[in-house]
Formats: structure tokens, C-alpha cells, sequence
């Protein structure tokens, strides 16, 4: 082998590397540019990718402490809910004095005091019964009665079997002449306090006669 053919073949090895060379410095680039796009996912550009899920999740909403667990949300307006709900039931009223009462209020009186309180609360009850039967009256809250019918619906006792007031007005018909009852109670459950004057007087006269 010459010299001359082994020069030939150095220069051929050497340009074939240099060719291989340049060829890797052109792909480099490509290369790294097609492998960022396959390892980096699709972003705005300009913005940071997201680092932890609580990055991507929205924040958990704060619980309402006033609402339930499992209740479905509430809907409406307050003014609805405030019309939703139930009235609150009226107070029952007050309890009548009873004797508890009547022995602090009367019990130390010698009998002359006594029997003036019972003067007083008799013609207290007299007072009372008119102004009552007055009203009912006035207020149309009577049964008519014409002559011929029957009598009013006997009333219901009481607990302790007392009936209930029962009064009778007569009227005229001025161009008819005819005549009509008006027919009226007191009843027990809408009068508490005026029945308990009757017991009270029952009280202070059952003391006055001991």
C-alpha cells in the first residue's frame, strides 16, 4: 500500500466524520425543542404551571354554621322564611284567685269587715252581670226566639256543675206588634274571672257565718 492511497483514505475517514458532525448539530435543537413539547404540558405562555392539586382545586367553600347536614340549600328570601314558620301559640291566661288567695286578702278581717267585703262583692257581681249581658246584646251574640218555638239548647255544666248565666230580653215590633225573645249566656269558659267573684262571695259569707 502506497503512501499516496493512505492519504486518500485519511481525508475520506475525517470528511465522514465532520459531515456526522454537522448533521447532530442540526438536530440537536430540533430534538430538544419536539422533546420539551412532549414532556411539558400545554400552558398559557408566560404563566407557572401548577405545583400542588391545591393549585388546581378551588378552595372549599365555608360551611354555613347556621344551615343542617343533609338539608337541601334554603331558597327564598328571609321575609318567605319568616312566614314560613308556625305562630307561636298565645299564653294561657291567668289562673282565678282561689282560696289561697281569698284567706291573705280576708282572712285577718274581724266579721263587721267581713260582711262589708260581701256587700261589696255582691253588688261587685250585680255590676258585672249587667255590663256582661249588655255587651253580648249589643254585639248580636243572642239566639231569637219567636213564640211558639222551642226552647234554647239546655247548657253544658261546668266541672263542678254549674251552669252558666242565662238572661232573656223582650222586644216588640212596633208596626207588627209581634213579639220576641232574645236569648243569651255567659258561658263558663269565656267568663273565668267573673264565676270566680261568685266563689270568692261563697268564701267570705261561709267565713262570716263561722
Amino acid at each position: 500500500m502506497n503512501s499516496a492511497f493512505l492519504r486518500t483514505c485519511i481525508a475520506a475517514t475525517c470528511l465522514a466524520i465532520g459531515l456526522v458532525l454537522w448533521w447532530n448539530k442540526l438536530r440537536l435543537p430540533e430534538e430538544a425543542e419536539s422533546d420539551a413539547g412532549h414532556l411539558a404540558p400545554a400552558s398559557v405562555e408566560g404563566a407557572d404551571a401548577p405545583t400542588s392539586s391545591s393549585d388546581i382545586l378551588p378552595a372549599p367553600r365555608a360551611a354555613d354554621p347556621t344551615s343542617v347536614a343533609g338539608a337541601p340549600p334554603a331558597t327564598g328570601s328571609p321575609k318567605d322564611s319568616e312566614q314560613a314558620r308556625p305562630p307561636v301559640s298565645a299564653a294561657p291566661p291567668p289562673t282565678p284567685a282561689g282560696p289561697v288567695e281569698w284567706d291573705l286578702r280576708h282572712g285577718h278581717l274581724t266579721k263587721d269587715e267581713l260582711g262589708a267585703v260581701l256587700a261589696l262583692l255582691e253588688q261587685h257581681i250585680a255590676n258585672e252581670r249587667r255590663r256582661l249581658f249588655d255587651e253580648r246584646f249589643e254585639s248580636g251574640r243572642f239566639e231569637i226566639l219567636f213564640p211558639g218555638d222551642p226552647p234554647p239548647i239546655p247548657a253544658v255544666p261546668g266541672p263542678d256543675g254549674r251552669l252558666p248565666l242565662e238572661e232573656s230580653r223582650s222586644h216588640t215590633d212596633p208596626a207588627t206588634i209581634a213579639s220576641r225573645a232574645h236569648v243569651t249566656r255567659l258561658p263558663l269558659a269565656e267568663y273565668p274571672d267573673f264565676y270566680a267573684l261568685f266563689d270568692e262571695r261563697d268564701w267570705v259569707a261561709a267565713r262570716l257565718g263561722d
